[in-house]
């Protein structure tokens, strides 16, 4: 993960020592980190830098901007359901700005007492730019998705004011943080709660999670509209938005999977890979008890590899563009797929790796070079030109 400040020039480590380091390092110094995180993570969930997209059409409607949002990381701790988001500016002995408890709800196992969602596998970091709200996702071991609007936390105060953590909710944290749990105590419940949902995406792991800002208004790559908004004629990247006040999000999300288990169940449910449509909730009429809630939903579940050919059909990267036109999804089918995010159509199949593709981001300027870049077991770095000059229906994958 790279830091967008100090002109493009530093980036995020991940280790996998015993203490969970994560690191931020100078391109020009790499040897020496100029910051220093233990996480005492012991799983193999990924941290997740702030997205922040880049789009003047976008920003038009957006007011009151906080600043300093790329800064901000999210990261697995040594607790498996439990997430932080940390400021890389602060002290890193510092309290987190959030803490999030994912599913209060232990359940009894021959192994002892677990929460209902199992370990957490996956976080993404965004900011909902019309709304300026920091939000995160997170992939659970069971096939859940869990969406946290972190910016409501304090609805009515400035989203970085420190509020008081409820006594004994954590011991070792006793200074003043954001904390954010799933019971009605800490004013986080899956019933009915305006600042968190959930939708499952299967029974594997989710093992990557992405997140980019909706437009706000209708706009079309290669399909032309009507007055009204409605698209003339079908295409794979219409963008229309309803107009309503809530803010919205769209995530993509990989999941494990096995061909044989796979193959048994009704084939809308046989994808690893799945888009999800995010709201927040419409904050213009909160006082109202059946304004609408945060809510997911499920957009389209699409497939890897053939599952009748008995292929490796997991996922285990995602990435949106910066633009978030497109993302791309890496598969332990050694292959990079590239999908249109409204249409979740797929795009390009990229052929290149004889392993496991594990790791892939776009370039900054992705939306006119088209450049990506992917790593895989196998030990290759490849790099990619798709689609440069956002032009989805004339341009060809090279």
């Amino acid at each position: 993960a790279c830091d967008d400040n100090a002109d493009h020039h530093r980036f995020l480590y991940q280790t996998r020592d015993p203490l969970g380091t994560v690191s931020l390092h100078d391109l020009h110094r790499p040897g020496t980190p100029l910051l220093q995180i233990h996480t005492y993570s012991t799983t193999f969930c990924a941290m997740s830098s702030c997205r922040v997209r880049s789009d003047p059409q976008l920003l038009e409607g957006a007011t009151n901007t906080m600043g300093g949002e790329q800064n901000l990381v999210a990261l697995p701790t040594e607790e498996h359901s439990v997430a932080v988001v940390r400021d890389l500016r602060c002290d890193p002995k510092d309290n987190p700005a959030w803490r999030v408890v994912i599913g209060d709800d232990c359940t009894s196992t021959m192994y002892g007492s677990r929460r209902k969602y199992g370990m957490l596998t996956s976080l993404a970091l965004c900011l909902q730019e019309t709304s300026q709200r920091i939000v995160m996702g997170c992939g659970m071991e069971n096939g859940s998705s869990l969406f946290y609007d972190l910016g409501a936390m304090g609805r009515g105060r400035d989203p970085w004011s420190i509020v008081p953590m409820q006594k004994g909710a954590v011991e070792e944290y006793n200074e003043p943080t954001r904390v954010m749990r799933n019971d009605q105590n800490e004013g986080i419940s899956e019933d009915g709660n305006r600042y968190m949902c959930s939708a499952s995406l299967g029974k594997d792991p989710v093992l990557c999670l992405d997140l980019t800002s909706s437009n706000p208004h209708s706009r079309s790559l290669g399909v032309k509209t009507n007055n009204s908004g409605n698209a003339k004629e079908e295409g794979d990247v219409i963008e229309l938005e309803s107009h309503n006040n809530a803010a919205s999000l769209v995530a993509v999300g990989g999941c494990a999977g096995d061909a044989d288990e796979l193959s048994e169940l009704p084939e809308q449910d046989q994808g690893t890979i799945s888009t999800i449509k995010v709201k927040l909730a419409d904050d213009s009429s909160a006082n109202n008890s059946k304004s609408p809630t945060m809510k997911a939903t499920i957009r389209a579940k699409t497939r890897t590899c053939s599952i009748s050919s008995g292929g490796k059909v997991g996922v285990s990267v995602c990435r949106f563009r910066p633009d978030g036109r497109i993302y791309a999804v890496g598969g332990w089918d050694h292959r990079l797929r590239l999908f249109g995010r409204t249409s979740s159509k797929p795009l390009a199949i990229l052929r290149g790796h004889e392993g496991s593709v594990t790791a892939m981001d776009w370039a900054g300027n992705a939306a006119s070079s088209g450049l990506l870049a992917t790593g895989a077991d196998d030990g290759k770095i490849c790099i990619w030109r798709s689609f440069p000059h956002s032009s989805i229906n004339s341009e060809e994958s090279h």
